[in-house]
């Protein structure tokens, strides 16, 4: 009798530690129940200083300063050194840096920008938080 008690007691308890470690973190792993939803804005922000500056470095683009996170206008600030002078850019923290930076090389590399950088004072801020980005002189 003892025997059959201690088979039934041996199959119990490896069924038991079967559904343990190996059914249950399957089904949670497969319905996302304890997973976070809601992404916290500082790590949102964290994430998207770390994606533009990574762009930056693979565009070669010299960072000097930055990237910093401008709560109010939702934007992320950097300075950068073209042609030995530093530019204030202020790129969108919800759009792609890809994008933004395809319109920061399309707008340094624009002729009239470039006889201005020549012959006057370099710009002071490019902003391309909005649809249409601006360059101020």
């Amino acid at each position: 009798m003892t025997l059959k008690r201690f088979l039934s007691a041996v199959i119990i308890s490896s069924i038991v530690l079967f559904l343990e470690f190996k059914v249950i973190p399957f089904v949670l792993k497969k319905t996302n129940l304890f997973r976070p939803k809601i992404i916290s804005p500082v790590a949102e922000a964290q994430k998207s200083k770390f994606e533009l500056k990574y762009a930056l470095l693979d565009s070669q683009i010299s960072l000097w300063q930055g990237p910093f996170v401008l709560e109010g206008i939702g934007g992320i600030e950097v300075l950068i050194v073209e042609k030995g002078r530093p530019i204030k850019i202020i790129f969108s923290s919800e759009r792609d840096p890809r994008s933004q930076l395809a319109s920061l090389q399309l707008i340094l590399k624009e002729s009239k920008m470039l006889e201005a950088i020549k012959n006057g004072p370099p710009p002071k801020l490019i902003d391309l938080t909005g649809d249409k980005p601006y360059v101020s002189f």
